[in-house]
């Protein structure tokens, strides 16, 4: 939902607008081929704070409203009853007085602790590395448990979630397939600012340094011209 500005998104549009097609709820009722489905709504709190994001607010209001979410109708099949009755809705925020009163009223809230250490890890080794490789392009590229851990300590402590993490881990694993693909050594210096034969002995500690800090260096200099 974060951005999210008008409830056609959720509810369709009328099927007289050029290329108009049911809205999200719908088209998940469609993909999971059954009426009682879970339905997952991220980032609620980032919801547009316009008049058409208080649009959205009202169309959750009435998709949570047992006495109101039984006759729910998509703009795009018109005059049609829709049933929600026995759909599971969960929705994520991080900010609870963002939440519409109303909405917030009819939602059971549950306290979710951040990942422990361990837990950004074992995320960290079992799916952010192996997507992020993947859509990068770059195989073989091994992180251990150690230094994963260091990355975690040094750069994303504070964070309860993996974001951060996963940006990290793709600035070095960018790096490393940039330096795969350039045989050039001076040409490598002259784009990335390291050394060429750093790269040689896979990656430490140090390397990981000599990244992720020339990359903050070079953020900070990119915001100057900004």
């Amino acid at each position: 939902l974060g951005g999210s500005t008008h409830a056609s998104v959720l509810q369709g549009h009328s099927y007289t607008f050029e290329g108009a097609q049911p809205g999200l709820i719908v088209q998940a009722l469609q993909k999971c081929g059954c009426m009682n489905p879970i339905i997952y709504f991220d980032e609620l709190d980032k919801i547009s704070e316009t008049s058409q994001g208080q649009e959205i607010q009202n169309l959750l209001c009435h998709i949570t409203d047992d006495s109101q979410n039984s006759e729910y109708q998509d703009k795009f099949l018109s005059n049609i009853n829709i049933n929600l009755q026995n759909v599971t809705l969960v929705f994520s925020f991080n900010d609870v007085d963002k939440i519409n009163p109303i909405l917030k009223d009819r939602l059971k809230i549950i306290h979710t602790k951040g990942f422990s250490v361990e837990d950004k890890i074992k995320i960290g080794q079992n799916f952010l590395i192996p997507e992020i490789c993947k859509n990068i392009g770059y195989e073989n590229l091994e992180f251990s448990h150690d230094l994963i851990n260091y990355i975690i300590n040094q750069y994303t402590l504070k964070e309860d979630g993996v974001r951060n993490l996963k940006k990290k881990i793709e600035d070095i694993v960018s790096l490393c397939n940039l330096r795969n693909n350039i045989q050039d050594a001076d040409l490598f210096k002259k784009l990335s600012g390291i050394d060429y034969n750093l790269f040689t002995d896979g990656i430490n500690k140090n390397l990981i340094d000599l990244i992720l800090k020339t990359k903050k260096q070079d953020d900070l200099i990119s915001h100057l011209y900004m």
